[in-house]
């Protein structure tokens, strides 16, 4: 026994090695979002489509196809969150400053994003001709019934905005800024956010509007004053479609 312990002494000691961990790259993470984002809108049309054809050119016809569009992105998003979770992809804290600021600068926000919103209206209609109200789908609302009409404004008014923010903001931007790739996550998001609406007459609201959620939620460090300002600027825009000035 002593000769066998004499030799198991003459081996060195192996260092246990700690395989380096490797994040996803700033080019793979562009393709993966841009698989999610195909994936969350194919879920949403594959929900969808059984009910389009019982809702099609009636007043449920929107508020089923922006339901089913969120839950896709809920879907996908809770998903990518999960993996990169499991991954330890690094990703910038969504809620790390404190609250009350962020609240103060997303009410701030959404106000002036809004005012913002209606100025570029006018601008299309008084220098390019085009009135981009009669073009909004969301334009329909003012002659739905109670009960739809109050469905259509929970899913555009607030699911909508935290789906998006959450998603856009906090995962997709978070996991390019958490690498050191901030301008390279504005530039993705602010399309993805565009192409999202599908709305080629307001491509300059939107990228306003893109940019907007995101320099509140940079400045504050907390993702509610981005919800917050996209909460506000619908609810505005659906108020203003109600009861018109």
């Amino acid at each position: 026994m002593e000769d066998n312990d004499a030799a198991l002494q003459e081996f060195p000691e192996v260092e246990e090695i700690v395989p380096q961990k490797t994040y996803l790259t700033s080019s793979r993470l562009i393709f993966r979002f841009v698989s999610d984002f195909l994936i969350a809108i194919l879920i949403g049309v594959v929900f969808f489509l059984p009910l389009y054809f019982l809702v099609r050119e009636t007043e449920y016809e929107l508020l089923f196809g922006a339901f089913f569009t969120q839950i896709g992105l809920l879907i996908v998003c809770l998903f990518r969150m999960r993996r990169f979770r499991k991954i330890q992809q690094p990703l910038l804290p969504m809620f790390e400053g404190p609250m009350l600021p962020a609240l103060r600068w997303g009410l701030i926000g959404g106000i002036v994003f809004f005012v913002l919103n209606v100025l570029h209206g006018i601008m299309m209609d008084q220098i390019v001709g085009i009135d981009v109200a009669e073009k909004n789908p969301w334009m329909s609302i003012e002659d739905f019934s109670t009960a739809p009409l109050i469905a259509t404004l929970l899913v555009g008014g607030i699911m909508a905005p935290f789906v998006e923010e959450i998603f856009l903001r906090g995962v997709m931007f978070g996991a390019f800024a958490a690498l050191g790739h901030k301008t390279t996550g504005i530039v993705f998001t602010v399309l993805l956010f565009i192409f999202l609406h599908l709305d080629p007459i307001n491509t300059l609201a939107y990228a306003m509007l893109g940019l907007g959620f995101l320099w509140v939620y940079i400045r504050t460090r907390n993702l509610a004053s981005a919800i917050l300002a996209h909460i506000l600027n619908n609810s505005l825009g659906f108020f203003f479609i109600l009861w018109p000035i």
